[in-house]
């Protein structure tokens, strides 16, 4: 034995040495040399490649140079052909046909065949880019049938990878390295896209095991197995905004609810199948409503720092996303309210005409007593009720000063409630005849300011306390047309004072199935709960305070927001926006708080962690708005529109030019838009008997 051994350790030395830095045995390598796929000369050793879907020997090899000269690479491969997908000869062709088994996919021979050593299917391609090859190599004329798939590799082409699993795992150099992170996403894109596979990635952590055979040495099959296990399905729609730099929502921190409003929520979602951040965000902004007024929370009682429960909630989405069916929820809730104090009211209203009419007799006999030289007290009117209301679709300054004015008495604010907030917004800034517009009232409605409105139609002249909850839906690019009309730069105080809602779910179609009944009760008792105060206790304001444990952590909060703004990362509206988010934070502390504990008077730490989870989702969804202001193309987007309209597949720098002549100039900027697309996931460029053509996959 120990002299084969030494026989061994002579003739294929290179191999071995090469091979076991891989974690590959000698049992493995030997299986390789015995079938002549594996052979070493005194210059290199020499891999050449298994069919793919075969049992034979390939003329494609890859070849270890023992003495590279410096400044060349180490490996060659056959020059003037494509790349080939390296199949390990311990990997069951039946397995890689079997749709019902997934298959891994790394960079690098060695890799590969380690993998499959440790029991993991898997194949590998020459490099990140080793699914790709030059086009020009190509006679279109002679090979019409490659017109569409000339630059990628024949066993990538002919691969049946239809509904399979495919998981991709690439070098850990990709954190740093953009072009590798590109060729990864690029490679999943066309999987997906045009190969039909289902597709997950593997992120190798950070570290010296940079390969996924430095991974299997280092930390064992079982670490690796944990990521197969973790590893989650990527979409055409996440590697294009990958792709694209663009940042990523933070998942809506549904958790801060109590278990059974939380549970509501999950359950409403599926039930209509829409996004869990609309409808978390109405129930929000029902209670903030139902509070305005009555509520309010002394953040710093040695300043006086006191938060009213005022929340601007633009929700935001395209018009599938059923913004307006999660609006109505709220909507249904409040009115259930209104009609309370409309109910009231109409009590109100025929007590005072009974009064009325008494005061009319009394003061007929007031008259008679004067006239007669008779003494008696003249009577007092008495005053007529007003009717008040939580929320209008009014929005004019004029008509909000008069229903302010009634709520005052009241102690309620009032809400401005939309399904679209598109004209709302658009109103800020038309100018008034009597000069000025309606930015700065509702700037001030925003912090429950004071407010003195005088009306030159009828002489009114009406002070109150100003505040306004706003909720309604708007498209992202209405949004950009108004409320970032000038541009994320400009500073006019309105765009930092919003809570923007995003959410990237996609209707699945799938119909809820329950004989359970729809109810809301888990939450509309909670409603139930805070309202009573405004209708028992008009008069009453409530004052809620922070412990002394939240007071520490609203501290450090509030610090780290400082710190954030001092450290030069962020332009002046950011700032801006940040430093309302301590704000905001002090709201939805109070807010949280009162959903879960009404009566204790006592904010707690746990409700001042729960405010900054939203406040964190509230920022990153300011930060995907304002990144996709900035990053926006119109030429791209005019493309993107003019392939979903025609349903078209493919299309060339001409045609896209031809059709779209008032936006694209020329057959130039035609070409680089599609180049553009084409870097950002959303298909790609292919050569073409006339030049280049463009690829969509979708969006």
């Amino acid at each position: 034995m120990k002299k084969t051994s030494d026989k061994l350790e002579r003739k294929y030395g290179f191999i071995l040495a090469d091979f076991k830095k891989s974690g590959i045995n000698k049992s493995t390598i030997l299986d390789y040399v015995k079938e002549g796929y594996l052979s070493e000369t005194d210059d290199y050793w020499q891999l050449n490649y298994p069919a793919l879907y075969a049992n034979y020997k390939t003329d494609y090899y890859n070849r270890r140079l023992k003495n590279p000269e410096y400044g060349k690479g180490k490996y060659i491969k056959p020059a003037g052909k494509p790349s080939q997908i390296f199949r390990p000869l311990h990997l069951s062709i039946s397995m890689l046909k079997d749709k019902t088994k997934p298959i891994i996919i790394t960079e690098g021979d060695k890799k590969a065949i380690k993998a499959v050593q440790e029991g993991f299917p898997c194949l590998s391609l020459g490099g990140v880019w080793g699914w790709k090859c030059k086009a020009d190599t190509i006679d279109l004329e002679e090979n019409p049938e490659w017109e569409l798939i000339a630059d990628i590799i024949p066993d990538l082409v002919q691969a049946d990878f239809k509904d399979k699993e495919v998981i991709l795992c690439y070098d850990n150099d990709m954190y740093h390295n953009l072009k590798v992170q590109q060729a990864l996403y690029l490679l999943a894109d066309y999987l997906i896209s045009e190969k039909g596979a289902k597709v997950k990635l593997i992120f190798l952590p950070k570290g010296k095991a940079k390969g996924l055979d430095d991974f299997l040495v280092a930390y064992g099959a079982d670490a690796f197995q944990k990521l197969l296990d973790e590893a989650e399905f990527i979409t055409l729609e996440k590697i294009q905004k990958k792709l694209s730099g663009k940042k990523e929502i933070a998942e809506f921190p549904v958790d801060v609810f109590p278990e059974p409003v939380k549970d509501l929520i999950l359950e409403l979602h599926k039930r209509m199948d829409a996004p869990i951040e609309y409808i978390a965000c109405t129930f929000l902004i029902v209670v903030s409503i139902l509070m305005d007024g009555h509520y309010a929370i002394n953040v710093n009682p040695g300043t006086n720092w006191i938060e009213h429960p005022i929340l601007w909630l633009a929700i935001i989405g395209d018009p599938s996303q059923k913004k307006t069916p999660c609006l109505n929820i709220g909507k249904d809730i409040l009115n259930e309210y209104n009609q309370i104090l409309s109910t009231n009211f109409e009590t109100e209203l025929n007590e005072y005409n009974r009064n009325k009419e008494y005061y009319k007799r009394q003061k007929e006999k007031y008259k008679e007593a004067i006239k007669k030289g008779e003494n008696m007290e003249l009577p007092i009117e008495p005053e007529k009720p007003m009717k008040p209301r939580l929320m209008t679709q009014d929005i004019t300054k004029e008509t909000l000063a008069y229903l302010m004015d009634i709520n005052s008495k009241f102690h309620l604010g009032l809400a401005i409630y939309v399904d679209e907030l598109a004209s709302f917004i658009k109103s800020w800034n038309q100018y008034k005849r009597g000069g000025g517009n309606d930015k700065e009232y509702f700037l001030a409605s925003w912090s429950r300011e004071r407010q003195n409105i005088v009306r030159k139609s009828d002489k009114s002249d009406y002070t109150f306390d100003a505040s306004h909850n706003i909720i309604g839906g708007i498209q992202p690019k209405v949004l950009y047309e108004t409320l970032f009309g000038k541009g994320i730069e400009c500073y006019n105080g309105m765009i930092e004072r919003w809570l923007y809602c995003c959410s990237e779910y996609k209707e699945t179609g799938i119909s809820y199935n329950s004989d359970e009944e729809y109810d809301l009760s888990a939450f509309t008792k909670i409603c139930q709960k805070i309202f009573s105060n405004v209708v028992l206790h008009p008069e009453t304001i409530n004052i809620y305070q922070l412990d002394n444990d939240a007071k520490k952590l609203f501290q450090t909060f509030r610090s780290k927001i400082v710190c954030l703004k001092r450290s030069g990362k962020y332009d002046d509206i950011t700032q801006s926006y940040l430093e309302k988010q301590t704000r905001y934070t002090a709201r939805l502390t109070l807010i949280l708080h009162c959903i879960r504990n009404l009566d204790e008077k006592s904010a707690t730490s746990f409700d001042v962690y729960n405010a900054i989870k939203l406040c964190h989702y509230f920022k990153s969804c300011f930060e995907v708005i304002t990144d996709n202001k900035l990053n926006y193309d119109e030429h791209e987007e005019c493309a993107l529109n003019f392939l979903k309209r025609k349903n078209f597949k493919t299309v060339s720098p001409t045609e896209l030019f031809r059709n779209n002549k008032t936006k694209i100039k020329d057959i130039k900027t035609a070409q680089v838009t599609l180049e553009g697309l084409a870097r950002k996931g959303y298909g790609r460029m292919v050569k073409a008997k006339n030049g280049v053509s463009f690829i969509y996959y979708g969006s």
